[in-house]
């Protein structure tokens, strides 16, 4: 397949969802006088959908964190919550590790464990991360769904993604010289990857909007933040060699 090829499927993929997302009418009701949602429901129901408005927007200016105030929404929110320094900690974890994936294990160990000059086995290999990555998400949804608890649930699928992240740096600093590896061992370490990456991209997200269902736009900022901050460090280092 040629470049051509690959880069005119990127082309088609990226323009047919905005050609969809052309069919949304109104993409935020609420900010327009609640639009559609407005003339469909009943005056008591509108009642108690401005009443719980103004319940969050009064939540959301005690934290700090209205709309108007984007920019500083993140910060706003990781100062004056005492539970969002808990949560960013696995953000940061993920970013960080998916500069090492990158630029370490796909550009580098690949190569010399395999001698692929070619890079063909690093699409393989990432295939196995993302198809590992669907199955846990699936798999965690169930766990999450059985166990009403937090502990239980989400709180277990958190721990097993850490636990993974951790899995992966133990492996590396046992096994530094590429002589070493194996391309059984290799596998393991994107599946690993691949549970590490269910962990953030799903429960992590459902973690986060559960805690916050009124500050949203900090919390999910601070996600990006200290995620887009990690893997920013991980190139950095990795261009610098000390990775």
């Amino acid at each position: 397949v040629g470049w051509r090829v690959i880069f005119g499927l990127y082309t088609v993929v990226s323009i047919v969802p905005v050609v969809f997302l052309s069919g949304i009418a109104d993409l935020d009701p609420k900010r327009r006088g609640y639009g559609a949602v407005v003339r469909s429901a009943s005056e008591g129901e509108l009642a108690v959908a401005i009443n719980n408005e103004g319940a969050g927007d009064a939540r959301r200016r005690r934290a700090g964190c209205l709309t108007d105030n984007k920019a500083t929404a993140s910060l706003n929110l990781l100062l004056s919550d005492p539970k969002m320094k808990y949560l960013v900690p696995m953000p940061f974890l993920f970013g960080l590790s998916s500069a090492f994936s990158t630029s370490v294990i796909n550009g580098e160990v690949v190569e010399d464990v395999l001698k692929d000059d070619t890079s063909a086995f690093v699409g393989l290999l990432s295939a196995v991360t993302s198809l590992v990555a669907a199955a846990t998400s699936f798999a965690f949804g169930w766990l999450e769904s059985r166990h009403e608890s937090v502990h239980l649930g989400k709180g277990l699928a958190m721990s097993i993604g850490g636990l993974c992240y951790f899995s992966v740096a133990v492996q590396f600093l046992s096994y530094p010289a590429g002589s070493d590896w194996s391309l059984p061992g290799l596998v393991i370490i994107y599946t690993l990857l691949g549970i590490s990456r269910a962990t953030y991209e799903g429960t992590l997200r459902s973690v986060t909007a559960d805690m916050y269902p009124d500050d949203g736009e900090g919390a999910f900022g601070n996600i990006i933040l200290f995620g887009g901050s990690a893997s920013t460090l991980g190139y950095v280092l990795s261009v610098t060699d000390v990775l």
